[in-house]
């Protein structure tokens, strides 16, 4: 049996995916391994590039789909994985080398449910690296799933929890409990399948170095594409919602902690939802009531989580029908966006 399936989705990105799955192959590994390229319709020349690296390479395989999303692209590398384990890198993100030689050791020491390790975020600007942020995983070691429940919240940022990119799942785990990515969810389906996988495993092991390099132009508009929707927002929200408080459930723990942290991605969204529009004082009123009318989001966000204090001043805002103040804080904060981007353009020329 091999140990090890390497699953990435490929969808436009012709001129990274040879640099991902490289970076893959240099790793050194001491068992069997294979390279899963599922080309999800891309309508670039990436289906053409995996099948001449599955042709030059005897462990990487393609397989080809109709365009169904990330999330399709990755269930169809689940059904085809023959690995033991299984970890996810996305066509246009790379993994430096030391990784596997590091699960291994860790892998072979104890019999692990989940493996995570640092991200390193870059974000390119005309090809170049602008900056770069690192999630490092700051407390690395081994711990019980339910200690990392205890204090969800502190583990949930620090480790990333939000990505399937920097995590080694164990196979067995997924298949025997259907845990497959959500195709309905086009936001926080990497969480939402996390959180599934974590509600079956013991022991999670942390490694401190940011092996996983994700790639973000920050020039790509794709996300505000993705929250401006708004019944696509609510939906993967709610989807999420219930995946929480199944959590809770599931290993005997109370929701709280599950909702504190889903309560934060909500708000951010829905921030980022309202600063893509120019709603006039009426139509952000209708937009928030929609998204506080709803009993699952009422009791959502009247849990005694810690929300964040510009969260919590939207809400009040919002009970009082203050809808004018809202419209005017959000135009303030697009203006202060636009000053900020022309002041960097100016330093840049």
């Amino acid at each position: 049996m091999l140990q090890y399936s390497f699953i990435i989705p490929v969808y436009k990105c012709e001129k990274y995916l040879k640099a991902c799955v490289q970076s893959i192959l240099g790793q050194d590994i001491n068992n069997e391994f294979e390279v899963i390229l599922v080309d999800d319709g891309s309508p670039d020349n990436s289906g053409e590039l995996a099948d001449k690296l599955a042709s030059e390479y005897s462990n990487v395989r393609t397989f080809h789909k109709k365009n169904g999303g990330a999330a399709s692209a990755r269930n169809r590398g689940i059904s085809e994985a023959e690995g033991k384990y299984l970890l996810f890198i996305d066509g246009d993100d790379t993994v430096t080398s030391g990784l596997m030689e590091s699960v291994e050791h860790y892998l072979e020491k104890d019999a692990e449910d989940l493996v995570i390790y640092g991200m390193s975020f870059d974000y390119y600007r005309k090809g170049f690296i602008e900056r770069t942020e690192k999630i490092c995983c700051s407390h690395s070691g081994r711990y019980g799933v339910e200690d990392v429940f205890r204090s969800y919240p502190a583990f949930f940022y620090d480790n990333a929890l939000s990505s399937a990119c920097n995590k080694v799942f164990l196979a067995e785990t997924i298949k025997k409990n259907y845990i497959l990515f959500n195709e309905e969810m086009t936001l926080y389906e990497d969480y939402d399948f996390v959180l599934r996988y974590l509600m079956h495993t013991d022991y999670v092991r942390c490694i401190a170095e940011p092996y996983y390099h994700y790639r973000h132009d920050v020039e790509d508009i794709h996300l505000d594409y993705r929250v401006r929707d708004f019944d696509k927002l609510k939906q993967n929200m709610k989807y999420l919602l219930q995946t929480s408080l199944e959590a809770g459930r599931g290993k005997g723990q109370v929701a709280v902690p599950f909702l504190e942290v889903t309560a934060d991605l909500y708000m951010q969204l829905l921030i980022q939802h309202l600063m893509n529009h120019t709603y006039s004082a009426k139509e952000m009123g209708e937009r928030l009531k929609a998204y506080y009318g709803e009993p699952d989001f009422r009791r959502l966000l009247e849990n005694p989580v810690n929300l964040r204090k510009e969260y919590r001043k939207l809400l009040t805002w919002t009970d009082a029908g203050r809808f004018r103040t809202i419209q005017i804080h959000f135009m303030k904060k697009r203006t202060v966006s636009k000053i900020k981007k022309r002041i960097k353009k100016v330093l840049k020329s």
